[in-house]
Parts: structure tokens; sequence; C-alpha cells
């Protein structure tokens, strides 16, 4: 997971698109809730309603995390549960520091909720170094199906495994690194399904 909000979007850019394409590929929203982000049309009206039916279908997670005091609880969003602890607004709390702690261990807790309800080669790749070998070996089979490996099948990224996932790499038209990653994986895994 990356992460991303508005002010990544480049000049010159369209922000619009660039806003509606980021929270479509999203996997978790986290959303600032003041009585000025509920009385913003643009981010309340468009991008809150549509994370909500986003999260509704199950494509992404919305954590709203309460900023400051406003009537948030009888909106669509009220029936969320929110941060910081108790979602008391963090304006609130004698310890600033305190509730941020918490906003942080929640948004942490719901990443790895989603993480952990992937059952991908890319949620494999991402959680955690320990799975990587399996990883490596699953994506060395994905590589000898289409025709780019002829090695063994041991979870090595050795110089074999690296040149296959450059010719790979140079097919798909990704950036050519011979390292595997999430756009590696997707390609194969893809590839592999289509011809299945």
């Amino acid at each position: 997971m990356e992460n991303w909000h508005d002010r990544d979007v480049k000049p010159g850019e369209l922000w619009d698109d660039e806003i509606s394409a980021r929270l479509e590929s999203a996997d978790i929203v986290v959303a600032l809730i003041s009585a000025d982000f509920v009385a913003s049309a643009y981010a309340y009206g468009r991008e809150l309603r549509r994370a909500l039916e986003l999260h509704r279908l199950g494509d992404l997670v919305l954590v709203p995390v309460i900023a400051r005091a406003c009537l948030w609880q009888n909106l669509p969003i009220g029936a969320l549960q929110a941060l910081p602890d108790g979602a008391r607004p963090i304006t609130s709390w004698e310890d600033p520091d305190a509730a941020y702690v918490t906003v942080v261990r929640g948004i942490e807790s719901a990443a790895r909720a989603r993480l952990d309800a992937g059952n991908s080669l890319v949620d494999d790749w991402l959680t955690s170094r320990l799975i990587r070998r399996r990883v490596i070996r699953s994506v060395q089979e994905l590589l000898q199906a289409s025709g780019y490996y002829r090695g063994p099948i041991d979870g090595i990224a050795g110089l074999l495994t690296e040149n296959a996932v450059r010719a790979c790499q140079k097919d798909a038209a990704i950036t050519v690194d011979g390292m595997i990653g999430p756009e590696v994986i997707q390609h194969l895994e893809n590839t592999d399904t289509r011809s299945a």
C-alpha cells in the first residue's frame, strides 16, 4: 500500500480526474471529519459519498477520523466506527499526541485486516518478507508457464530469475529493472488467468 493525498496532484494534472482515479483504486480512505469537511460540497458531497459506496461494496475501507467537533453522528458516516478512541474529536483531547497514537493504531489495524483479507501474490509480497521465498517460487512457476524461465523452481531470485523478469517486463511494457514487484506479479497472474 502506498500513501496518497490530494496535495500529491502535480501541476498541470486534472485534479478531479486524479482524485477520482485514486479513490477508485484505494484500499483504505481516511476521512478527517470536521465542520468544514461536512460543509464542503466536493469533499463531503462527492468524495465521501463515493468512498461510502465503495466501502459498502467492500472495495475499500473507509476510516473516519474525528478531527474537530461537529454533528457527524447523524450523517451516513455516523454508522462507521470512528477514530480516535471513543470517537472523541482530536481537538478535545488533553493530550492530542495520545489521540494521534490511537488514530495511527486504528489505521494500522484496518490496513492489516485489509491485507489479510487478500489472497493474491501481490498481497503476500507486500505483507511480509518472510514469505517472499514462496512468492518467488510462485513467480518462477508463472514465468516458466509463460515461457520466460527455464531454471529451477527454488524461490531464489538469482540471475536466471532476474533475466526472466526483465524479458517479461520488456514484453509487458513495464519498467525493465529485473525486480519482482506488484506490476510483474499482476501481469503474470493476469496472463496465467487468460491462458487457463
